[in-house]
C-alpha cells in the first residue's frame, strides 16, 4: 500500500505544480486538500513546522502501513519525496547573502520574485537550492544565448527572393513563438502567433518532455521504493 501511497502524492502534487504557477500562493494548501481527498494522511502540524523551515515543503504525510512520516518538497518546478525525521535540513539565504555569494551570473530582485521565501523579522529568506538551480540556470543560458550558425544556400536563396534577411526571418519566428514585442523580437501577429506554437507542438518538443518527466518520475519513485 506504500507504493501506491508515494505514487499518488507524487503524482497529484507534480500535475498540480506543472499546471499552473508553481509559486502560486495557495497552491501548496489546494494540493494538500487535494490529498485528503485522496485518502492520503497528511499531518498537519508536521506540516506546519516543516513550512516554517523551508518555504517549499508541501505536506508531511503518513503512508498507510508506516509509522514514519515523508515529506514533499518543490523545487524548480519538480516534486520530491523525503524521509521526514522531525526538521527540514534547509539552508536559508537572505538577499544579501545571495548577491555576494552568487554574482556570476548575478541574481537579480526579478529572479528572487519567481522564487518561494519565507518571511522572518521582516526579512525574507530563501532556500539556497532554489538560488544554486537558479544559478546554474543562467549560466547555462548565458552559454546558450549566443548562436552561430551556418546556414544552408535554401534559406539564403528563399530570403533574398523576398528581399529580407535570415536574421529577420529567425527574429520574426522566435517572437512569434514567445509572444515577444520589443525590438528585435517583435511578433507578426496573432495568426502568426498560433501558427507558430501549431509547428512547435506538431514537432513533438512538449510530447517528448512530457514523456521524459514521467520517466523521470516513475524511476524516482521505484528507486525510493
Amino acid at each position: 500500500m506504500t507504493d501506491n501511497i508515494h505514487q499518488t502524492v507524487e503524482e497529484i502534487c507534480s500535475q498540480a505544480i506543472q499546471g499552473g504557477n508553481p509559486t502560486a500562493p495557495g497552491l501548496f494548501d489546494r494540493i494538500v486538500g487535494q490529498l485528503a481527498a485522496a485518502g492520503v494522511e497528511v499531518n498537519q502540524a508536521a506540516t506546519a513546522k516543516a513550512r516554517a523551515e523551508s518555504p517549499n515543503v508541501v505536506a508531511v504525510f503518513r503512508a498507510e502501513d508506516q509509522d514514519e512520516l515523508d515529506y514533499i518538497e518543490a523545487i524548480g518546478g519538480e516534486v520530491t519525496l523525503w524521509g521526514y525525521g522531525g526538521e527540514i535540513q534547509a539552508e536559508l539565504l537572505t538577499a544579501k547573502q545571495i548577491q555576494h555569494h552568487y554574482d556570476e551570473p548575478p541574481i537579480t530582485p526579478e529572479d528572487l520574485a519567481g522564487l518561494r521565501f519565507l518571511e522572518r523579522d521582516s526579512v525574507r529568506l530563501y532556500d539556497e537550492t532554489d538560488i544554486h538551480r537558479l544559478s546554474t540556470r543562467k549560466s547555462r543560458w548565458e552559454a546558450l544565448r549566443n548562436l552561430t550558425l551556418a546556414l544552408p544556400d535554401e534559406l539564403l536563396k528563399l530570403c533574398e527572393e523576398v528581399n529580407t534577411t535570415p536574421e529577420a526571418v529567425l527574429q520574426g519566428f522566435i517572437a512569434d513563438l514567445c509572444h515577444l514585442v520589443e525590438r528585435p523580437y517583435i511578433t507578426n501577429g496573432s495568426d502568426e502567433r498560433l501558427f507558430a506554437e501549431q509547428y512547435f507542438d506538431r514537432c513533438g518538443y512538449r510530447d517528448r518532455a512530457e514523456w521524459e518527466r514521467e520517466e523521470a518520475a516513475k524511476a524516482h519513485v521505484e528507486g525510493k521504493l
